[in-house]
């Protein structure tokens, strides 16, 4: 059970641009994470409990533990239900989302319980401005949610933490041990410590992903499938709209159109197009990348320029 600063955590295989709002969030210093789970976008802040669990394969199922929490909420006179698509729902609004993974015999499943979360920053955070013209990946399947708060005044993390401790116990046994990730020392435990009760030995690359690679931007943004975007500008006075596809978080092509005649022209006079993939392609799609490569170029105006507009829109 734990809690997270203010960020956007996105599925294995989504498009942070598609799924977030990247420059709001950065503005906002609400950081952007990728998982190593699927599913969709969530927000967390300091009002949204999460919850994990591991267990073996062979017993897993995608509701029971979704159940169990619902069953928690239920003995707090919180009366919750579990849909479908394995989401906790009260009053036909989501408050709690899951995602799983299969490692092996193991299986991994985890949950948000929005407790008291800022539903303002989690709307405008998961509204993309970007518009993307074509993309592979897995889409969020948008929900109205709410918080619990919201039926029961006094709800905080802990009494959450205590509800579904007490229905997990009641299932499954009492804890061994309860381990505190705030102490570096339970943190050596775990690793000093990874067999479990079947005898295997757990990796401890699935326990652990370095942080540093899970803030990398090759992870948060180059693990982006496939996709293409459109944005438009003015260059010289005439409209310009640019359509950018990429691959793996970088710029595989750019092509310009104007719906003027005299937009035509200008591109052929300047040879921009062949100009902007020439120092654009291969280039990460990051905004800080595309203000120094759109410096570099002064000399040539209105090649500064249409990195500047593409640079706007990311």
């Amino acid at each position: 059970m734990y809690r997270n600063r203010p960020c956007v955590v996105i599925g294995r295989n989504q498009n942070p641009w598609k799924e977030a709002d990247v420059p709001y969030a950065k503005n906002n210093d609400i950081w952007l994470v990728r998982r190593i789970s699927g599913g969709g976008t969530v927000y967390h802040d300091l009002g949204n409990t999460n919850y994990s669990i591991i267990m073996p394969r062979a017993s897993f199922d995608r509701n029971t533990n979704a159940l169990l929490v619902s069953n928690a909420l239920n003995s707090l006179k919180i009366s919750t239900i579990v849909n479908q698509r394995h989401d906790i729902t009260i009053d036909d609004y989501k408050v709690s989302g899951s995602a799983f993974k299969i490692i092996g015999k193991k299986a991994f499943h985890h949950g948000t319980m929005l407790l008291n979360t800022d539903t303002l920053y989690l709307r405008d955070c998961l509204r993309s401005k970007m518009n993307i013209t074509e993309a592979k990946g897995v889409d969020s399947v948008p929900s109205k949610v709410t918080n619990l708060s919201k039926y029961m005044q006094n709800i905080d993390h802990q009494m959450f933490i205590d509800a579904v401790s007490h229905k997990f116990q009641a299932k499954y046994g009492r804890f061994k041990s309860i381990i505190n990730f705030d102490q570096n020392s339970d943190i050596d435990f775990i690793l000093k410590n990874r067999a479990t009760t079947d005898g295997d030995v757990i990796p401890q690359s699935t326990i652990f992903t370095p942080p540093d690679t899970l803030s990398s931007w090759e992870w948060i943004f180059g693990q982006t499938p496939d996709f293409s975007f459109s944005t438009e500008g003015e260059i010289q006075n005439i409209k310009m709209v640019f359509i950018i596809s990429t691959l793996k978080g970088h710029i595989s092509k750019i092509s310009i159109h104007s719906p003027t005649f005299d937009g035509q022209n200008l591109l052929c006079s300047l040879n921009l197009i062949d100009l902007l993939n020439a120092q654009l392609c291969g280039v990460k799609l990051k905004r800080s990348t595309l203000q120094a490569k759109s410096k570099k170029v002064f000399f040539n105006p209105a090649l500064s320029k249409a990195i500047s507009i593409i640079c706007c829109s990311i």
